[in-house]
């Protein structure tokens, strides 16, 4: 390492607690206030000399049209970040139309029009953030820019870390931020109704985003017992009838219906009395936020005069993966091609 022209250009790297900064915006959104589901530990800072170009999707980019970021950085994890040290970094920024797939594994290729430095080349001291007690995190780790940069909405915001050097002999270091996979949530809800040795079935989904498995299960209903799986969209309302809907009237004293039956399929249960599968969905953005109701209708002759019973409700909300494509190259700051990872969720902060 040069040390001459490294303390001459000496810079601290700024942080903060989140509630300082003018406006703070957090990529994923979804994750602005919910810890990760797992860390980064030498990406994107912590890598030794490298060229590190992070591509964030407009898609789910909190980030106005227009704003003038003045600051990047990062959200450690929960557990700390593990010891800090000094890097020799400077930073670029732009826009491209790329994502994922379409991300080109040559750096340069990804941008629409030359990009801009933001971040002379200088020394920047990585802080040494403890561990909180609950995540996340209200310390961020902040690069403040040289020059403010403008951000397109109508494209995805490019930003690149060149690090020449560090003082950690140029090497690899454990530095722990926070990272999220895809934020989906799970409900239960209702009452079953008792079978014939007084089990009372119950229904659960998992969580899921687009593009991957919802699972979904039942425990405690009749043993070898035929049934449909009455999948909605709401737990409210179903063809203009409130939910929950007796089904007294069908002889099934006790029951309910707490979905909308939106699709059925028929299932069987095992000689337990349970019955589980996986449904493929599909990578369509369109289905972010969207609640997916389940609730089962099994057969049990002498249960009540209807002779059938019926399990609790559950829903999952669908997430997405995070919208962003790190490209990376380690052992050089001017790699002209780097490996690709889709759907990186390294949780980042922008001020502007």
């Amino acid at each position: 390492m040069n040390r001459a022209p490294l303390i001459s250009v000496f810079f601290p790297l700024l942080f903060a607690a989140a509630g300082t900064a003018q406006t703070v915006t957090v990529f994923p959104p979804d994750h602005a206030t919910i810890e990760g589901e797992s860390q980064q530990s030498t990406r994107p800072l912590s890598g030794g000399v490298s060229r590190m170009q992070l591509i964030y999707s407009n898609w789910n980019q909190p980030l106005p049209h227009g704003a003038q970021i003045t600051k990047v950085g990062f959200r450690p994890d929960a557990s700390g970040t593990g010891t800090g040290h000094q890097l020799q970094l400077e930073v670029w920024m732009g826009h491209t139309t790329n994502l994922h797939s379409t991300v080109s594994t040559t750096f340069d290729n990804n941008y629409d029009s030359p990009p801009i430095r933001v971040v002379d080349q200088r020394i920047v001291a990585l802080p040494t953030v403890p561990s909180v007690s609950q995540g996340p995190q209200t310390t961020y780790v902040w690069i403040p820019l040289d020059r403010p940069f403008t951000y397109d909405g109508s494209k995805n915001l490019v930003v690149e870390y060149r690090i020449t050097a560090n003082s950690n002999g140029n090497q690899s270091f454990t530095y722990r931020l926070d990272s999220a996979s895809f934020y989906s949530e799970t409900t239960t809800f209702g009452t079953a109704c008792a079978t014939s040795n007084q089990r009372m079935p119950a229904m659960s989904m998992q969580r899921a985003a687009a593009g991957q498995l919802l699972s979904f299960s039942l425990n405690n209903g009749p043993a070898s017992s035929p049934g449909v799986l009455v999948i909605g969209l709401s737990n409210s309302t179903w063809q203009g009838v409130p939910l929950p809907l007796s089904l007294a009237p069908f002889g099934a004293t006790g029951c309910s219906l707490y979905v909308s039956i939106d699709a059925n399929v028929p299932i069987s249960t095992s000689t337990g009395g349970s019955f589980s599968a996986n449904v493929q969905l599909p990578n369509d953005l369109s289905l972010y936020g969207t609640w997916f109701y389940m609730q089962t209708a099994l057969a049990d002759l002498f249960a009540n005069p209807g002779g059938f019973v019926t399990s609790t409700g559950a829903g999952t909300r669908i997430g997405v993966l995070p919208q962003a494509t790190l490209l990376a190259a380690v052992g050089s700051a001017t790699a002209t091609t780097g490996s690709r990872a889709n759907n990186f969720g390294l949780v980042s902060v922008f001020e502007h």
